[in-house]
């Protein structure tokens, strides 16, 4: 297993080791997943280009096998909106997999005449869909933002323990 070393960027140290050995495997703690988070609730709203729009900080907490991610999107433009998610998840009865345990996620406006361009805006089911399958959602996202490392993934394993989430990523160069 290895460590975050210093001022080597995660992304980095992950591409470094599948060139090497063609595959990475660490235990993440809630705050290293923070980022990988951030990342992917970045993406989800680069797709809407009409949206202006800001993240406040992802909350993960990891705990007896479970996690809660909880987080908010503040919508400045072309609406004022909020939504805010809850995801509880879990390890899934198939080996290294995440199954999803409950998903909440609320909208909210403060002009009625708001709530239709909310709906369509469809945000709410660009936060449902990629939380149906945790393993799918990360790899694509790590994928993405590995491409330009030089590594394509092929796989992802993922396993709560009682406080990291153990990853387990094989890939190979470019």
């Amino acid at each position: 297993m290895s460590e975050i070393v210093g001022d080597v960027p995660f992304l980095d140290q992950v591409a470094a080791q599948i060139k090497e050995g063609g595959s990475f495997e660490q235990d993440l703690s809630p705050q290293d997943l923070v980022g990988i988070m951030t990342e992917l609730a970045d993406e989800l709203l680069s797709s809407q280009d009409s949206v202006k729009a800001s993240i406040p900080p992802i909350e993960i907490h990891i705990k007896n096998q479970q996690g809660t991610l909880r987080g908010m999107i503040n919508i400045e433009e072309p609406i004022e909106a909020k939504i805010k998610f809850n995801l509880r998840f879990g390890n899934s009865s198939q080996p290294q997999k995440l199954e999803s345990l409950i998903l909440n996620v609320e909208e909210k406006t403060t002009k009625i005449s708001h709530l239709n361009d909310l709906k369509a805006l469809n945000i709410k089911e660009k936060i449902e869909k990629p939380s149906r399958s945790p393993n799918q959602t990360l790899l694509a996202a790590l994928d993405k933002q590995l491409g330009p490392r030089g590594i394509n993934l092929s796989s992802i394993g993922l396993n709560l323990g009682k406080e990291t989430l153990k990853i387990n990523l094989q890939g190979s160069s470019k």
